[in-house]
């Protein structure tokens, strides 16, 4: 595959949302420094690069924090800054005579190769040419396809951030309004706090952190081998799926009032898959979620950067449930997400977030996200409709994006459209595309058992299992 490039410099438009502001601190929950995030929105058609870069430029204006630069605190109490100096983010425009996008399509993609990624590791060590996000555009003139790559600096955006600015820029690119209120931005940061003033919550991920002189410990070659697993549940199967464990539930007033979500439901039963999989390992018991936290007691439903905590379900404790009910286990999910809404524990888990993440941060170390045996992790984005940024190609954009390679770290999504052998485009609204990584030698136990599961309480047709065979 032959490519060609051209790399641009693009500036925010002036005024800025932030217009004036030297610098801007950055609280401590939003030093996650290890991570990215990236995404890549894929369009049948060519994008016009004068067009996009015009709006992206106005897109940077009102999130102007990705043009900044990290510097780092001068004392203890000093915050992280971005620099806002008016520095561009480069935006790679590549001409590929491929006639493929991607190999295999699902959501999720790796290795990661539709941009450029920012390197955290110079972001970290103030390396003032490593921009807080690259763009990479790649044209197909041989397909009339576009491939839309965004690379981020956490630090300044978790998914949802980063979702409503493809729509921005989506929306502009067209000429049309915003489709979301625009970010705010806090006026103050408190300072950060000692851990003698924070609650201290058990987030394994919190606690594992790595030097970021070293490779990450998930990409360990010594480790176990492990293998991804991606599935699509229709909307039918998931809607069958929550009836079938709607019907365990005990047959009392109270329990009948109780709610639970479809997804509550979905990771009930990958839990329950996991456990009966992996004979050497303690069952699954802690399932930890990553939550947004906006719009939940003093944060605010527009704030910019990150506004995510922590959720952990607690072990069952019903002697007479063992092994526990898919009811058992999404209503244990379910408790600990609404406990996850109230006030006074937002405050304290982003307290405890924030004052890890600094700790991490002021000594060059980043969190490593692998579950611990007996737990699992669910970063779901299924609310999310990530091809709403779809550049006016309505019903016809597919979304990429990345997972951690890490043994029962689930991400969760809606499914991308796909094109039929007619050659048009269809999507079964409310399918979800689910990935993951197993070790290895408990893949198809996993695989077998999802099937005699899910049959078992009458979810009909066949499990999608996409490219099973894929390492």
């Amino acid at each position: 595959m032959e490519t060609q490039e051209h790399i641009y410099t693009v500036r925010a438009k002036e005024p800025t949302a932030l217009n004036g502001l030297p610098s801007y601190p950055v609280s401590s929950s939003n030093l996650i420094l290890s991570f990215t995030v990236d995404t890549a929105h894929v369009v049948p058609g060519l994008l016009d690069i004068p067009k996009f870069n015009a709006a992206l430029a106005h897109t940077l204006s009102i999130y102007p924090l990705y043009t900044g630069r990290l510097v780092h605190p001068r004392t203890p109490i000093d915050h992280w800054k971005l620099r806002l100096s008016g520095d561009g983010i480069p935006v790679k425009v590549r001409h590929s005579d491929s006639c493929e996008v991607v190999e295999a399509n699902t959501v999720v993609q790796s290795p990661w190769t539709l941009g450029e990624r920012v390197s955290m590791v110079k972001v970290l060590s103030g390396d003032p040419s490593e921009p807080l996000m690259k763009v990479t555009v790649t044209l197909y003139p041989a397909i009339g396809y576009t491939c839309v790559g965004i690379s981020c600096a956490h630090a300044v955006g978790d998914g949802f951030t980063v979702c409503r600015f493809l729509r921005l820029l989506s929306q502009t690119y067209q000429g049309l309004a915003s489709l979301d209120p625009y970010p705010e931005y806090a006026a103050d940061i408190d300072t950060p706090p000692c851990m003698q003033e924070v609650r201290k919550f058990d987030i394994p991920g919190m606690e594992q952190t790595y030097s970021l002189n070293e490779p990450p410990p998930f990409l360990d070659p010594k480790l176990e081998t492990t293998s991804r697993v991606d599935i699509r549940f229709s909307a039918r199967q998931l809607k069958e799926l929550k009836t079938a464990v709607l019907s365990q539930r005990p047959k009392t007033s109270d329990a009948e009032t109780l709610f639970l979500s479809t997804q509550d439901t979905l990771v009930a039963l990958l839990a329950r898959c996991f456990t009966i999989a992996d004979l050497e390992a303690p069952p699954i018991e802690r399932i930890t979620y990553v939550v947004n936290a906006r719009g939940t007691g003093s944060v605010s439903p527009n704030i910019g950067c990150n506004g995510l905590i922590w959720t952990i379900t607690e072990p069952c404790t019903h002697t007479k449930c063992k092994p526990p009910s898919l009811y058992c286990i999404a209503l244990r999910i379910r408790e600990s997400l609404t406990s996850g809404r109230d006030a006074d524990f937002v405050s304290a888990m982003d307290a405890y977030c924030g004052f890890k993440y600094r700790e991490a941060a002021d000594s060059f170390r980043g969190q490593n996200f692998t579950p611990p045996p007996g737990h699992m992790t669910v970063n779901s984005t299924y609310k999310y409709d990530w091809t709403s940024a779809h550049f006016g190609y309505l019903g016809q954009t597919q979304f990429f994006h990345t997972n951690l390679p890490a043994p029962r770290y689930v991400k969760i999504f809606q499914a991308n459209p796909q094109i039929s052998e007619a050659g048009t485009w269809i999507k079964d609204e409310g399918m979800a595309e689910v990935t993951f990584y197993l070790h290895q030698r408990t893949k198809q136990r996993f695989v077998d058992a999802l099937k005699v599961e899910a049959a078992s309480i009458g979810v009909s047709g066949a499990i999608e299992f996409v490219d099973i065979v894929r390492q």
